[in-house]
């Protein structure tokens, strides 16, 4: 996509343009969000990565690992200590965005504050990563049965394997539960 922007090829310039020379003033920034609508799909995207994807893979490995005993008991601290991380965060945040004050002239503050913010997010990736490779391999010890331990320590028997449907029967298979429409009402809604 860069060499395209870069070209202008893909930013309407001259509709914006138009667009601005005929609504209010008050229509500024919505016109030049869809002018630039390259650079704000990027920054919804990288927004939604944090927020969202990264929360969908912890619970369904969450999900994955615990059964429905254990959900009702760890569930909650899971929560508990994401608001826990969010609070440390914020102050490492801040702590990183004051450290300017005290540079010495001529070195370049943000510069230095997004290499430390960067440095600490590579870091915590690379424990998310072997926290998830230990869980795996040394303590979700699977003996071939697929299916998730249980409080007693034994995994529990194979689920059995649901059939394969095309996208078409899919979506009449849940168009036919009322119970599935409603919940598409309301997360639709």
């Amino acid at each position: 996509i860069y060499p395209l922007v870069s070209a202008g090829l893909l930013h309407p310039v001259a509709f914006a343009s138009k667009l601005a020379a005929a609504l209010p003033a008050g229509f500024a920034a919505p016109i030049a969000v869809c002018q630039n609508w390259t650079y704000s799909l990027f920054y919804l995207l990288a927004n939604m990565w944090g927020s969202v994807v990264v929360s969908l893979l912890f619970w369904g490995f969450a999900n994955e690992v615990t059964t429905v005993s254990e959900a009702k008991k760890y569930y909650p601290l899971f929560g508990m200590f994401a608001n826990v991380a969010l609070v440390f965060s914020g102050q490492f945040v801040r702590y990183v965005s004051k450290l300017h004050t005290s540079l010495p002239a001529g070195v370049d503050g943000w510069g230095v504050a997004l290499k430390l913010l960067m440095s600490a997010v590579v870091a915590s990736g690379g424990v998310i990563m072997a926290a998830f490779r230990y869980l795996n391999v040394a303590v979700l010890k699977e003996d071939g049965s697929g299916g998730a331990p249980s409080p007693s320590g034994k995994l529990a028997p194979k689920k059995k394997k649901k059939p394969s449907m095309s996208i078409g029967e899919s979506a009449r298979h849940l168009a036919s539960s009322a119970y599935i429409r409603s919940l598409a009402t309301l997360v639709l809604c």
